[in-house]
C-alpha cells in the first residue's frame, strides 16, 4: 500500500485537506455532543435502572462525592473550550452562516448540555462504583469535608481548564516528533511517501 499527501512536519501542510484541520478538530466537539445526545436517548428509552448494579446506598454516596468534588463546576469550566470547538465546527459546516446565528446555535447546545449534567453524573455512578470500593468512597467524602479537601474541590475546576490548555500545548510540542515516529514506522511497514 502507498500513502499519499502526508503532513510534512518541517514544511507545513502538503495538501488542501490539511487546511481543513481546524474543522476536523471542531468535529470532535460535535462528536462529544453526539455522544451526549446518544446517552440522553439511551436513558430516555431505558428504565431508570441505568445504575441497576449499584446499591442505592453506594449510589447516594457517589452522588455526594461528585457534588463535594465540584464536578459540576469542572464541566462549567470546560464550557469555553467546548464553545470554541462548537463554533469552529458550525463555521466549517455552515460557512455562510452569520456569526449571530452561530452564536444562537452554540448557546442552544450549551443550554442543553448544562441542563443535562445531572444525567451525565447519573451515568457516571456505575463507573465510579466499578472503580472505587464503598470504603474508598467514604474515605474520599471524609477528605473532601476537611479544609484541605475543600481547597482541592475549589481548585478542581481550575485543574480541568488548565489541564485542557496544557494538553493542547503538549500536543503541539510533541506533534512533530510523533509524526516523525509514525512516518518511520509506516516506512518500516512498507509505505512510501
Amino acid at each position: 500500500a502507498r500513502l499519499t499527501r502526508w503532513e510534512n512536519v518541517n514544511n507545513g501542510p502538503t495538501s488542501a485537506s490539511d487546511e481543513l484541520m481546524p474543522a476536523v478538530k471542531g468535529l470532535r466537539a460535535v462528536f462529544v455532543v453526539g455522544l451526549l445526545i446518544t446517552g440522553l436517548a439511551f436513558i430516555s428509552n431505558a428504565s431508570p435502572a441505568y445504575a441497576q448494579d449499584v446499591s442505592q446506598r453506594k449510589a447516594d454516596k457517589i452522588r455526594e462525592l461528585i457534588k463535594l468534588s465540584n464536578a459540576d463546576k469542572m464541566i462549567e469550566a470546560m464550557m469555553p473550550m467546548v464553545t470554541e470547538q462548537l463554533q469552529m465546527s458550525i463555521k466549517a459546516n455552515l460557512p455562510n452562516a452569520p456569526q449571530k446565528h452561530i452564536d444562537v446555535m452554540v448557546e442552544a447546545m450549551r443550554e442543553e448540555m448544562r441542563s443535562s449534567t445531572d444525567i451525565f453524573f447519573e451515568l457516571m455512578i456505575p463507573q465510579y462504583s466499578s472503580l472505587l470500593s464503598e470504603e474508598t468512597i467514604d474515605d474520599t467524602i471524609t477528605f473532601y469535608k476537611t479544609p484541605s479537601g475543600q481547597k482541592l474541590a475549589e481548585a478542581n475546576p481550575h485543574f480541568a481548564m488548565i489541564g485542557s490548555k496544557v494538553g493542547q500545548q503538549w500536543g503541539l510540542m510533541i506533534a512533530p516528533k510523533a509524526a516523525k515516529r509514525a512516518m518511520k514506522k509506516a516506512r518500516e511497514l512498507g509505505y512510501e511517501f
